[in-house]
């Protein structure tokens, strides 16, 4: 009986420890929000609007994967869940905002090796770095922050053509997790939520 009961609690403690990993990349993604109460103008650099990644095909000819449409929608969908109200540079609003928000990506790579045309799945990372900063109406700096993602796994070819199954979800799955890990960031920050405070405060 004691044997078991050892048993069962290393299934619980090692349950607990798989879920510490990152949360962004749990099954379903990260649907967890902040609203810190704060208008936000968020401006996005060329390096999300037109982010395009690189790689080699089966037949080693060069491609390259544009994502900038989709980065640019799920960092607009997931900022918005870290403060109660966002709107993107360059759109009306009567509302005066609290601070700015710039958006940008570093890191944009795609590790690939793939030696000749098959029937066969290979291992493909994708990394991804972004970087926020967020500032005050009078511009300045009041938090920053960079993060990575680096997301490996399958994709497959065919003897028959160049193409690569899987690649583009890959890339897309990683600007997620990227975007879900900044929100977090943001959310959580004490500077952020100290300064939600002292701007609530001024405006009763």
């Amino acid at each position: 009986m004691i044997v078991l009961r050892l048993i069962g609690l290393t299934a619980i403690l090692a349950g607990s420890l798989a879920g510490c990993d990152w949360s962004p990349r749990r099954e379903g993604g990260d649907s967890e929000g902040y609203w810190l109460p704060l208008t936000v103008v968020v401006r996005f650099d060329p390096s999300v609007t037109g982010v395009t990644l690189e790689y080699s095909d089966a037949c080693q000819q060069p491609k390259t994967i544009s994502a900038g449409e989709q980065m640019t929608y799920v960092f607009r969908r997931e900022i918005g869940m870290a403060f109660e109200r966002v709107r993107i540079e360059g759109t009306e609003s009567k509302q005066a905002a609290d601070g700015e928000l710039d958006v940008s990506l570093g890191l944009k790579q795609i590790e690939l090796a793939i030696p000749r045309r098959a029937d066969h799945s290979y291992p493909a990372t994708v990394h991804l770095g972004g970087t926020v900063v967020f500032r005050d109406p009078k511009g300045t700096v009041l938090y920053t922050k960079s993060l990575r993602t680096d997301v490996q796994r399958k994709v497959t070819t065919t003897r028959q053509g160049c193409d690569i199954s899987g690649l583009a979800e890959i890339v897309k799955d990683a600007g997620t997790y990227l975007a879900q890990g900044l929100k977090k960031e943001l959310g959580t920050s004490i500077k952020l939520q100290e300064y939600s405070g002292q701007r609530a405060a001024a405006r009763r």
